[in-house]
């Protein structure tokens, strides 16, 4: 099983920026700007910390998840068109912490989830208005 870091990337005009599936990646300190979706994790492991993650239709897209084995941490999150996090059909925890909004609350789209530990158990949050 091998793992796969990305650093200090710039991600821009992209359908996808950065998409990891069935294997360990870690996205950190990379820029994401201008994509129709930024990170798309689709049963990945893995994490992605400290991004600058602004101006795409969607931030994060978490399609579906292993098992508590994706951690989303310390990304500024924001002015994104659609969404800035939105999960598919994804009910695995996530584990989630400082996501800031660049001065801005994120919008979220997401069903029984909340950004501490994401799980079909934790409160709702707020759905954006363009649902």
């Amino acid at each position: 099983d091998s793992q796969v870091n990305v650093r200090n990337c710039t991600f821009r005009h992209n359908q996808k920026g950065a998409m990891f599936k069935e294997g360990r990646m870690t996205i950190s300190d990379s820029i994401f700007t201008q994509n129709e979706f930024a990170v798309v994790p689709n049963l990945a492991a893995g994490s992605v910390i400290g991004n600058l993650i602004h101006d795409n239709k969607v931030g994060i897209l978490v399609r579906d998840e292993k098992e508590g084995k994706l951690a989303i941490a310390g990304n500024n999150i924001y002015r994104n068109s659609r969404y800035d996090l939105r999960w598919g059909s994804s009910t695995a925890p996530i584990s989630m912490s400082g996501i800031t909004g660049g001065g801005l609350v994120p919008r979220y789209s997401m069903k029984n989830r909340s950004p501490e530990r994401v799980g079909p158990s934790t409160n709702r949050l707020p759905r954006s208005s363009s649902e």
